[in-house]
């Protein structure tokens, strides 16, 4: 896993239409998200099967360990079913194609690699990231791709994950862990101090951070290797080796939204017949509830899966003079990075939307109407995410989905936050109505269909059957079908 985190105790980590149809789309006027890029049924079995392969390849005497062992091989070969059946993984997509041609080059170009198969996914996920799951699987993050600004930097990603996978990092790691977790000294002394009447509680909480600072060292030095024969890995290739310190000095980064300006809401939310209403931006309904003790929160560096960026730079520098590099001019990729970049921001909206982080959705695609303001996509996400807000309003779930601000957001996010907290369902509603108004979109045009059928709230089983008559959209169709109250099927 190429991206700093932290660790959670009791949690394995279980985390591994090629076309020029996108290229045609005007992002000035509007984005069309991927739709069919799932893997084949069998590639995930298969995957599955090489998965449950492992445990066949141990000789673990343990019954505990051995129990615990297959059940951490029962959650990869369920986490990568599931990733697929929920369509977060991206297979057979423009952005998929472009990493498996940087793949390409680094296989071709690594005598090493030759004979391994990789399976290159993208993942729709905000969150900057790219990990191993071992047998070859590799998955990027759109999160991630976001911030790259060089093909020369996914490279180093590619190529510090296939890392983690020639060492079995993720199998050694599994392995590792089970073995720690039931050995006779670690089990016994727990047992001792539940035991205990005094003193419990702080004797197991240091016994439990000493064995995860333990497991953490094994992790860290994995990232460690995986940077190593990255950089090696990437410099045969022929790309630049700058870039892998370029990389992690991006991820040092990543731990905050990519914009963090404070939006002038009155230029999205003022309308001659519902004007903007300055007590919307009244801190006095959304203060936080609790300060927060950063001696709570604060991790120690030992107990971080991932060492610090700041160490791992200083490393591949010293590396860097012993590790010699060819001509970028032997580079075959036949695209470049900035041939997708400008898509992958309108897929991070996408997942956002997908996986009912609204807020996180609304703020993006306000920002970036900034440099897309005439985007009938971005317009539409915008008030999708108002109706939705609203609706978790009338069903008493709005804490659900908005957050409180917090001295750890950005101010332009805490800006947002503080507005939403001043809504109602009547004035969410009336947000969604006008602005929804306000969006010119043609009359093909199905996001804005879709929404037009909300604003007759409430939908029915008829408005939904009319809907897919119409535009013939299962994506859109599957919505409203979902939109639909019970009391209203037959009408």
């Amino acid at each position: 896993m190429l991206l700093k985190c932290t660790f959670t105790f009791w949690v394995l980590v279980v985390m591994g239409i090629a076309g020029d149809s996108l290229f045609g789309q005007d992002l000035q006027h509007d984005y069309t998200p991927l739709r069919s890029y799932q893997a084949p049924k069998k590639l995930i079995q298969d995957i599955q099967a090489q998965y449950r392969a492992w445990g066949q390849e141990t000789q673990i005497e343990n019954k505990k360990v051995k129990a615990a062992f297959e059940d951490f091989i029962r959650q990869k070969s369920t986490f990568i079913y599931v990733m697929d059946s929920i369509q977060s993984l991206m297979y057979s997509d423009t952005i998929s194609h472009f990493l498996n041609e940087v793949k390409n080059q680094i296989v071709e170009n690594n005598k090493i690699l030759q004979g391994q198969t990789y399976h290159i996914f993208t993942y729709r996920s905000l969150e900057p990231n790219a990990f191993s799951l071992g047998e070859g699987v590799i998955l990027v993050s759109t999160g991630l791709l976001e911030r790259l600004t060089t093909t020369d930097q996914v490279a180093f990603v590619m190529a510090h994950e296939m890392g983690h996978d020639l060492l079995q990092h993720v199998y050694k790691n599994g392995l590792y862990y089970c073995e720690s977790l039931y050995a006779d000294g670690f089990k016994r002394k727990i047992q001792k101090l539940h035991r205990k009447e005094a003193g419990r509680s702080t004797e197991l909480k240091a016994t439990l951070n000493q064995f995860k600072a333990q497991h953490m060292q094994y992790s860290r030095q994995n990232e460690f290797q995986a940077d190593s024969i990255g950089f090696r890995l990437i410099a045969a290739a022929g790309y630049q080796k700058p870039e892998a310190i370029n990389v992690l000095n991006i991820l040092d980064q990543s731990d905050h939204l990519r914009f963090t300006d404070t939006l002038v809401l009155q230029d999205f939310f003022h309308f001659e017949n519902y004007p903007f209403k300055t007590y919307w931006l009244d801190k006095e309904n959304s203060m936080m509830s609790w300060e927060e003790d950063p001696s709570l929160t604060t991790i120690p560096d030992s107990l971080k899966s991932h060492p610090d960026c700041s160490i791992r730079i200083a490393r591949l520098e010293t590396q860097s003079a012993n590790v010699p590099g060819i001509e970028k001019g032997n580079i075959s990729t036949r695209q470049d990075l900035q041939t997708i970049a400008g898509i992958i921001p309108f897929e991070v909206v996408e997942s956002l939307v997908n996986s009912h982080e609204y807020v996180l959705a609304l703020y993006l695609a306000l920002h970036m109407q900034k440099e897309y303001p005439q985007n009938l996509y971005l317009k539409c996400v915008a008030d999708h995410c108002l109706y939705e807000l609203g609706d978790a309003i009338r069903r008493n779930e709005f804490l659900e989905y908005v957050e409180f601000p917090d001295k750890d957001f950005s101010i332009g996010y805490n800006h947002l936050l503080v507005f939403l907290h001043n809504m109602n369902s009547s004035s969410l509603k009336n947000l969604f109505h006008h602005y929804l108004q306000a969006i010119e979109a043609p009359d093909d045009h199905v996001y804005s269909a879709f929404l037009q059928v909300l604003d007759q709230q409430p939908v029915t089983g008829k408005m939904a059957s009319d809907f897919d008559s119409k535009y013939h959209d299962p994506y859109f169709t599957s919505l409203l079908k979902d939109k639909i109250q019970p009391n209203t099927t037959k009408k």
